[in-house]
């Protein structure tokens, strides 16, 4: 699928642009995201572009990220899921939520708008790893898991190239 939606060039040659930021500063790629106050612009950034593209649902999942003032990104990417539909896969990127604060708030949307087979999908992930009694190694593991998946998507969704 390719960024670009018709009207919408410059904000998908913004989004690749941010993104190529994120996978320059990173050394790999898959390390773990730093914790600044550029790298939190760079987020808020891209997820306004895939916003503006249609994109709701990566637009939420790319809040994780977020350190600073993230329940703020949540409540702006969650207007538009309450409201409009949205282009990108939705419930299927359920695999890729790894902050509880998100998964219930993509549940409140799916439940507003009967959609049971999201909320079942997205509960089944949400707490997949959350049962294990190994506890807090385990579920660190899954969230750095969780996080590079989403990098990865990102990264083919923007550069349409699939790693």
């Amino acid at each position: 699928m390719n960024f670009s939606i018709p009207g919408r060039g410059l904000v998908g040659e913004a989004g690749i642009l941010y993104m190529e930021y994120l996978v320059a500063s990173r050394t790999p790629l898959l390390s773990a995201p730093h914790e600044s106050l550029m790298e939190d612009l760079v987020w808020r950034r891209l997820r306004v572009c895939l916003s503006k593209s249609y994109w709701f649902t990566l637009a939420a999942l790319v809040c994780q990220n977020i350190e600073h003032k993230r329940e703020e990104e949540y409540m702006k990417a969650m207007e538009f899921l309450y409201s409009q539909l949205s282009l990108d896969s939705g419930a299927d990127y359920s695999c890729m939520v790894f902050d509880n604060t998100l998964a219930e708030l993509l549940s409140d949307v799916y439940e507003r708008n009967h959609m049971q087979p999201s909320s079942d999908l997205l509960f089944s992930y949400a707490y997949r790893s959350c049962m294990n009694p190994e506890g807090r190694d385990v579920l660190a593991r899954e969230q750095s898991r969780r996080g590079q998946r989403l990098l990865r998507t990102l990264a083919a969704q923007l550069f349409d190239t699939h790693f």
